[in-house]
Formats: C-alpha cells, structure tokens, sequence
C-alpha cells in the first residue's frame, strides 16, 4: 500500500500511523462478515485498546477508512463494507 502524496507532507509520523490503522482495518475486515463503517472503525479502536471515541480518535479512523475507499483497497456495498480483491 502506496502512501498517498498529500500525507507526504511535514506531517510524516501522523502518516505512518494512519497507514497503521489502515493496515489494522484490513485485518479486521478479513475477520468481520457484514461490518459497516462504524462498526470497523470501533473494533479497530478496541484493537489499540482505546475505551471511548474521542474527537482525535475518531478523525484518525475516519481518515484511514476514507483512504482505504479512495484508494480502492475497500467497498461499501449496500451499507457493508468489503475488501476489494
């Protein structure tokens, strides 16, 4: 998985951890059937064992989710996200 160019930016670290959770959804995916948005991103959370969703939390999931569909690595079909093979 190819680091998209607009996270090579002064933020390099922020980037890694994304990719990270990236990596983390995908394995978390392969495991959940019928998993929608929420609730991948809550069980890649509970993965980092973070309690609550705080503000911080929740934009670094949302990111990851949002690139892994932007880079055609996932799919939402009817309300269920997929791995696209």
């Amino acid at each position: 998985m190819d680091l998209p160019t607009a996270l090579k930016t002064k933020k390099e670290y922020s980037a890694k951890n994304l990719m990270k959770i990236m990596n983390h959804m995908l394995c978390i995916l392969n495991k959940c059937i019928g998993a929608t948005k929420e609730t991948l991103c809550a069980e890649t959370a509970r993965a980092y064992n973070y309690n609550r969703m705080t503000r911080n939390i929740f934009s670094a999931m949302d990111n990851a989710f949002e690139l892994l569909v932007k880079g055609h690595h996932i799919d939402i079909i009817e309300g269920k996200v997929v791995q696209v093979e």
